[in-house]
């Protein structure tokens, strides 16, 4: 196991370290943006809509 871990870790791009907090950074963000696209805040789809949220959550795609 520990080998085809550090396998893995051989082949991210350097600095690696950097490279994987990147990741998690765009996997966050992109999970947050579904999560707004398929439920909206209901503070905000009341104030601006259910349109402009959800076209909101596209954008932070």
């Amino acid at each position: 196991m520990n080998h085809i871990l550090h396998r893995l870790w051989l082949r991210i791009q350097e600095p690696r370290k950097q490279s994987v907090v990147y990741f998690l950074v765009y996997l966050g963000v992109t999970v947050l943006g579904a999560a707004i696209m398929l439920d909206p805040p209901r503070s905000l789809q009341g104030t601006i809509g259910q349109v402009l949220v959800v076209i909101w959550g596209v954008m932070h795609r």
